[in-house]
């Protein structure tokens, strides 16, 4: 079953005839994944899908973490792909949303979908260079029937190259790339802010439609069988979201996300309100994307405002958080042996107190 919605659209075009476009629209959400010896696949229509999950096998550990929500409103929707994956572990998110429109109206019209790419994410920590893993996305917008082979615009980036990349089918760049690499331990991170997209369509005859796909897929693989210790071990990260709710996203959804995500297996940790984040693991909330169908000749959007810069602390964070370090482990193992100490004289003095005279 698909999420639906149908709506009705006036518009103006240059004949001054007035071209009455009717919408219809779908969405539909897909993952599947394998971590350790456990794999899974589903589907959801304009909905969420929160996953973690955490398998030790002989030779080692493997983790995973995805966050799926496609939900489609009339004139907008809410978007999130966030995957992370150590040991391994392999996944695919994809969202394809398919808008279908019909010409109700006495004249052609051509129109402008007016849109927005989600602010982004991708990383890296301890890439193992020939290890054969992924991690990328692809998107794209394209149109049946329509111009330059049905294909409007793509954008594709990887996770597993130093720096991340990222490359777009008309050479402009995401608004606000911010590059941070660290040396020791070694991760790379690249993020992006929500940037405008405007394409246009095929012109529309009168009693025709047409349809309209909006794409976008999600795949990561990490292939380290013998991973004794996730927070050293290469790990990756894609993700279409909202960092730490930076784009407003309405309170309820956030809270209904941070009570998902807390889940103590979890590989994507609740940052709250901290500015920090890990290079890998970080928390990205929906994001929610406004579009319309425009005459061709309209004004375009104002381009979308940055989002704050994002700082990361220098090491990968688990989903318990980071292996103590030597001296902290000798210090815990001292403590343990302090408390049996007091443990035992206080025994020893409360049988002394009872075998005495009441």
């Amino acid at each position: 079953m698909k999420f639906l919605f149908a709506g009705l659209t006036g518009l103006f075009v240059s004949s001054a005839a007035s071209a009455e476009i009717i919408e219809a629209s779908t969405i539909e959400n897909f993952y599947d994944y394998n971590v350790g010896d456990v794999s899974s696949s589903g589907s959801n229509s304009g909905g969420s899908t929160t996953i973690s999950r955490s398998v030790t096998t002989r030779s080692g550990v493997s983790e995973m973490g995805l966050s799926l929500t496609g939900t489609l409103d009339q004139g907008s929707f809410f978007f999130l792909h966030n995957g992370s994956c150590v040991g391994l572990c392999s996944m695919s998110l994809t969202t394809k949303i398919i808008f279908s429109l019909f010409n109700d109206g006495p004249a052609p019209v051509d129109l402008r979908f007016d849109s927005q790419i989600t602010p982004g994410h991708l990383a890296n920590s301890f890439l193992d260079v020939g290890s054969n893993s992924i991690a990328n996305f692809a998107f794209a917008v394209s149109q049946d029937p329509g111009l330059r082979q049905g294909i409007l615009y793509t954008a594709d980036g990887t996770a597993t190259s130093m720096p991340p990349l990222v490359n777009t089918s008309d050479g402009e760049e995401f608004n606000n790339f911010l590059l941070n690499s660290n040396a020791t331990p070694e991760w790379n991170v690249l993020d992006w802010s929500a940037t405008d997209l405007a394409v246009q369509l095929a012109t529309l005859a009168p009693g025709a439609t047409t349809n309209l796909y909006y794409t976008s897929t999600l795949t990561i693989r990490t292939n380290r069988s013998d991973c004794l210790d996730p927070t050293l071990c290469e790990s990756l990260q894609v993700a279409f979201g909202d960092p730490r709710n930076a784009g407003g996203v309405l309170s309820s959804s956030r809270s209904s996300l941070m009570s998902l995500s807390s889940d103590a297996n979890a590989i994507l940790p609740l940052s709250g309100s901290d500015t920090q984040s890990p290079a890998v693991g970080a928390i990205y909330d929906p994001f929610r994307v406004s579009y319309q169908f425009v005459d061709i000749t309209a004004p375009f959007p104002f381009p979308a405002e940055a989002i704050p810069q994002i700082q990361y602390n220098t090491n990968y964070r688990g989903p318990t958080g980071a292996v103590p370090e030597p001296s902290t482990w000798l210090m815990l193992i001292v403590g343990f042996f302090a408390l049996g100490g007091q443990l035992r004289r206080c025994g020893k003095l409360v049988r002394r107190q009872l075998s005495g005279p009441l």
